[in-house]
């Protein structure tokens, strides 16, 4: 084999090597409606605006639907792997690198529409049942103000679970992204009138949420994803995903 040749296919098994390391697996949660499976099918406003942004960049991926813990664990340890939809709060800053916003989110206290217990800050949550779960970041946040799990905080599998437990009056609140909370309780068969919003909690995730990225996972592929946003933000295809999903 001529020289010419071999310093060409050398070049080429390189670069396949090279693009195959950019693979990413993309890691999210049911999490409706930002992110969830239909028809075998994982859709969602964030997953939407993910899809958007990995077109854009042209890096081969795919996305798995795992438990919350699951995901986050394999987007903690392994390299280049990513996970949606984040909150980034102050005790995850340095664990990952971020991509975002890539969706707003505004969270509140749910309960009961017969509920007549008035809550003014935090702390008056601390006399309560208050239903999460387990790593998500409610669970983080709740902690961060000094709620012990098994006292204040009751963990349940999912936010279904959760949704049961405050109908069933198991737990006493039931702290909720807005629009995930109208979207569990509108697939439970639970009328809306049923659930109300008592308090809003301002500083979880006041800045919606993001894509944490493994840390191990190149710069460059950092950039790739961040500018892929950028540009969907800047041409009208993120607003266009937000109106779409009522936001």
């Amino acid at each position: 084999m001529k020289t010419g040749i071999k310093i060409v296919l050398l070049l080429c098994i390189v670069l396949t090597l090279s693009c195959a390391k950019e693979n990413l697996v993309v890691l999210t949660e049911e999490f409706p409606p930002f992110n969830f499976t239909k028809n075998g099918e994982v859709t969602g406003l964030s997953t939407e605006v993910m899809k958007a942004i990995l077109a854009e960049t042209g890096i081969a991926y795919e996305i798995q639907v795992n438990p919350w813990k699951e995901s986050y664990d394999q987007a903690l340890s392994t390299k280049n792997c990513m996970l949606f939809s984040t909150s980034r709060m102050e005790s995850r800053e340095d664990l990952f690198n971020w991509v975002g916003t890539i969706s707003p989110a505004n969270y509140s206290v749910f309960a009961l529409a017969d509920c007549e217990i008035e809550i003014t800050s935090v702390e008056d949550l601390k006399n309560y049942k208050i239903g999460i779960t387990q790593g998500d970041a409610r669970e983080a946040y709740f902690q961060s103000k000094g709620f012990v799990i098994g006292e204040q905080l009751i963990v349940a599998e999912n936010n279904t679970a959760n949704l049961a437990k405050l109908k069933n009056k198991e737990i006493d609140f039931w702290p909720m992204p807005d629009a995930v909370a109208n979207y569990a309780v509108n697939e439970a068969g639970t009328k809306p009138e049923e659930i109300k919003g008592i308090y809003v909690l301002e500083d979880l995730t006041k800045d919606g949420y993001f894509l944490a990225v493994n840390k191990s996972t190149p710069d460059s592929i950092v950039m790739k994803l961040q500018a892929a946003l950028d540009k969907i933000k800047a041409d009208g295809t993120y607003d266009k995903i937000l109106k779409k999903w009522g936001v």
